[in-house]
């Protein structure tokens, strides 16, 4: 049971760890980090804390420095994690980070007793907070102003290495028309989901201008729209 009560706390953390390390070495490496699956991802990790939170508050063990330390961290790291979430495709990924965040709350507050590192965590906590309610509201109140886009159409380079996307831009002052292109498959693979470079807009223009757009491959490193021929490199600058 001892062993039990120790390692929960541990994969609890590395739970709430995992994500943000991911999205960080993304961001250094200048990649996007994608999910497999955002809804399998939100849901497995609310429902782990829920399950935890529910077992310790039934048993209340009494847990050592290591665990205290660990439920400690967990709370900003939870927070952390659920700022990931907040522009997310998946509407109800909000409503489980939310669920998250607040049962590691409640293991903070019932488990924790550590004075200084406790309002260290706590101030840390508070700041990430403020922070997921800021993007929370930016992203509610302020995504109906957003430029709105679909993918209308998708053409393979002739090796099948790039993929190029017509994306309709529905904003609110104008419409577009953009041409971005890809890399096919991701940079690696990496546990829960997978790295690709940014896409690049090679060209874009009023929707009036290009809604009869025509493109295609004239190979690898050229894509023709409307005739005109446009280079396409990933080399970084």
């Amino acid at each position: 049971m001892a062993i039990a009560m120790l390692l929960i706390p541990i994969v609890l953390f590395l739970a709430m760890l995992i994500l943000p390390v991911f999205e960080l070495v993304g961001l250094i490496l200048g990649l996007d980090f994608v999910l497999f699956s955002e809804p399998a991802v939100v849901i497995a990790q609310a429902v782990l804390i829920f399950a935890a939170m529910i077992a310790f508050l039934i048993i209340n063990p009494e847990f050592g420095r290591t665990e205290r330390i660990l439920f400690i961290w967990l709370l900003p790291l939870s927070l952390l994690n659920a700022l990931s979430f907040t522009g997310a495709e998946w509407g109800l990924s909000v409503v489980f980070a939310i669920v998250w965040s607040v049962c590691c709350l409640v293991m903070y507050i019932k488990f924790v007793s550590d004075g200084v590192f406790k309002a260290i965590s706590a101030v840390c906590s508070v700041l990430i907070a403020v922070a997921f309610v800021v993007m929370f509201l930016i992203f509610s109140v302020f995504k109906p102003l957003t430029s709105d886009k679909t993918v209308t159409e998708t053409q393979n380079s002739p090796s099948g290495e790039y993929i190029a996307e017509e994306i309709a831009v529905d904003g609110i002052f104008s419409d577009k028309m953009q041409i971005a292109v890809k890399k096919a498959n991701p940079v690696a693979n990496a546990v829960l989901g997978y790295y690709e470079d940014k896409a690049i807009v090679i060209y874009e223009g009023e929707f009036h201008e290009t809604e009869v757009s025509k493109f295609s491959w004239k190979d690898d490193s050229t894509i023709i729209i409307n005739d005109e021929e446009y280079a396409v490199s990933f080399e970084k600058q």
